[in-house]
């Protein structure tokens, strides 16, 4: 969508993106291999995504964009010289704009934009459960006649016994 946007041909991409298209992409056996390169990728991207642009999921114009600040970093340099042709600012300003059209920036539920911080979901409330609220409100179990396994615990969490053989 942003390629077309910018003129940039779709095929010449994809062949410039091509693990042929340079060496050192494929391992001893055949079998393409992933370069460590796209861990750090994927945290930049995602870096730019929550922190800069309040975004909770990483959608692909954040990885394209995290491409466009450093191109020779993660891929080969036909393909960064084709990307020459994206405004890398004008991109990260009117982002909502560009990829208005984009099937990531439609929520199913609602058909609204999805925006982290109107909703105010976080992370850890979307995967994470509070157990200090649910202790409060009486739904968990209360956990009765495990004295001996308690004490065990945090002598072994304060390792205030050490064990030694003789």
């Amino acid at each position: 969508m942003i390629a077309e946007r910018t003129g940039i041909s779709a095929e010449d991409l994809r062949q410039a993106l091509t693990v042929e298209s340079y060496p050192g992409g494929r391992s001893a056996e055949g079998y393409p291999s992933f370069s460590p390169m796209l861990i750090e990728w994927l945290k930049e991207s995602w870096l730019l995504a929550s922190a800069q642009m309040q975004h909770s999921e990483l959608r692909s114009g954040v990885l394209l964009l995290t491409l466009l600040h450093s191109p020779l970093r993660y891929i080969p340099p036909a393909a960064a010289r084709l990307l020459t042709a994206i405004n890398r600012d004008q991109l990260q300003q009117d982002f909502t704009a560009w990829t208005k059209e984009s099937a990531e920036s439609v929520d199913l539920a609602g058909g609204q934009a999805f925006r982290a911080t109107e909703t105010g979901d976080t992370l850890l409330a979307r995967y994470a459960k509070n157990m200090t609220e649910d202790a409060r409100n009486g739904k968990l179990d209360p956990v009765l006649c495990r004295d001996h396994e308690i004490d065990l615990m945090i002598d072994i969490l304060c390792r205030r016994r050490k064990i030694t053989r003789w």
